[in-house]
């Protein structure tokens, strides 16, 4: 995106074209659609929405979506600084995932949760029902 606004690459931007071409690849897709290539001021690249990589596939495991997520994000700064971290990251999950906490089920799959909620007040209902 740095291109489009006019600026000079480095070698972030070579790991955000990295990162794009490695998430095509999964998904076959685009992660901002052609919207990258409409940036040209700082507001629309803030605009810029990831859509991600699990959406297309389930299988996809999520620190591996968060290290294609780093590497593509629209702020330089906030990439990969080399190469290598970005390599290193789509082999194993970082330090800093493996620390993160799960969110709730609730959050994580509210369908799963109140299914799993409604299942279990249906047999105590029954339960109680055959008392």
């Amino acid at each position: 995106p740095e291109y489009f606004l006019g600026e000079s690459g480095t070698n972030r931007s070579d790991i955000f074209s990295l990162g794009i071409i490695t998430y095509q690849m999964l998904s076959g897709q685009l992660p901002y659609g052609n919207a990258v290539s409409k940036v040209r001021n700082q507001t629309a690249l803030r605009r810029l929405s990831y859509t991600p990589l699990r959406n297309s596939d389930n299988n996809i495991q999520e620190w591996l979506d968060l290290a294609i997520s780093k590497a593509i994000h629209p702020e330089p700064s906030k990439r990969y600084q080399e190469v290598s971290e970005f390599i290193h990251e789509l082999k194993r999950p970082s330090q800093q995932f493996l620390n993160q906490k799960k969110p709730p089920l609730m959050q994580r799959n509210p369908v799963l949760f109140w299914q799993s909620t409604s299942a279990v007040l249906f047999f105590l209902l029954l339960w109680v029902l055959a008392k």
